[in-house]
């Protein structure tokens, strides 16, 4: 998203970006946490938990995907419901002790979209170590349209490992939907547009910093589901829907088309199980079916004994600018290239994507 400066007698905008880890729990896809058990911080999904005030009160989430905010880009949501009256429930984000120790004193905007089937029954939470918890005023919407709840404060105290919480608070009894959770420099939400091109690759998230700036053209593809990739068969990846596309580039035959000349800032990122030997993996991405990819990234695995005493997975990531032009269209690629073994590409923090700077 951007934010505005003035300099001279020219406008500027300035790049912001959004902390906020996991913003519209588009990293993973949880069964559900029906019910969540009273006073205990219980994880939900990836950077999210839950948490029920009351013995008295009945709190449930359901499966992200139902009822999506589309207006922001959102591809899935959380339902929240509750019954009961005698203490607040839960659904929030922790920025851990690296990230949030760089906010101190800082002004922020905290915002979160919410659609709730009453009226007054949600308020966006937020709590830092030295002010406790702060809210903003409950929604206004009854309905299933989703509305924005924010509050601007300066971010608090931060000490040891301590964290910032950021979400929704639940004081009623009711049904709300969660999405696009947002936490910027400065006093305004953003608006549709500028989260749609901004969300939360940054900070420590597993994610790039990938966000609109002077021109909020950019598209960013997941991977849909795991490919096996032979030894020494350069082997397509498939990416079968968007999370993020303003300029209608998104996934088609697991492509990327430019619809606008310009440079484009391109972020390709694959996961993989490991390969079936030691030996070298590499990715790469090519423009209109190219033999020379722009570049890629390779990783030397060990024996798979010594490799599954490590990591249980191991991503590469690879960036690079480029001047592209409309109709040009970028693939992404994975080849074992020495070893003899094979290799698993895994739809989970697989993608691609492109963001177009400027002409």
């Amino acid at each position: 998203m951007t934010g505005r400066a003035y300099m001279a007698d020219h406008e500027v905008q300035l790049p912001l970006i959004n902390y906020a880890l996991n913003p519209s729990f588009e990293d993973g896809d949880p069964p559900g946490l029906n019910p969540v058990p009273t006073a205990v911080w219980t994880p939900y999904t990836r950077n999210w938990m839950a948490y029920k005030n009351a013995a008295g009160d009945t709190v449930s989430l359901n499966p992200t995907g139902a009822l999506p905010d589309a207006e922001y880009g959102g591809i899935r949501a959380a339902q929240m419901g509750k019954v009961g009256t005698n203490g607040p429930a839960y659904l929030v984000q922790a920025l851990p002790g690296r990230i949030s120790r760089r906010f101190v004193n800082r002004q922020f905007t905290m915002s979160v979209r919410v659609a709730c089937n009453a009226v007054g029954i949600a308020q966006l939470a937020y709590y830092d170590v030295a002010n406790g918890w702060r809210y903003s005023g409950t929604n206004v919407l009854g309905t299933t349209t989703y509305e924005t709840l924010s509050v601007t404060v300066p971010a608090g105290g931060h000490s040891g490992g301590n964290t910032m919480l950021l979400g929704v608070a639940m004081p009623g009894t009711g049904t709300a939907y969660v999405d696009s959770v947002s936490l910027v420099d400065g006093f305004l939400p953003p608006t549709a547009q500028q989260y749609s091109c901004a969300p939360a690759m940054a900070g420590a998230g597993y994610y790039d910093s990938f966000q609109a700036q002077l021109d909020p053209k950019c598209v960013k593809s997941l991977g849909g589901s795991s490919v096996t990739v032979p030894y020494n068969t350069t082997t397509i990846i498939p990416f079968s829907y968007n999370e993020v596309d303003t300029d209608q580039m998104g996934t088609v035959n697991n492509r990327i088309t430019i619809r606008t000349d310009g440079k484009y800032h391109l972020v390709w990122q694959l996961n993989s199980t490991g390969i079936s030997a030691a030996g070298d993996w590499f990715c790469m991405m090519t423009r209109s079916g190219g033999a020379v990819p722009f570049r890629g990234g390779t990783y030397t695995q060990p024996t798979p004994a010594a490799y599954h005493n490590g990591p249980a997975f191991v991503a590469i990531r690879e960036s690079i600018v480029e001047d592209l032009i409309a109709g040009d269209y970028l693939e992404t690629y994975a080849v074992v290239s020495s070893g003899g073994g094979s290799l698993t590409i895994t739809s989970d923090y697989s993608y691609m994507a492109a963001f177009r700077m400027g002409d």
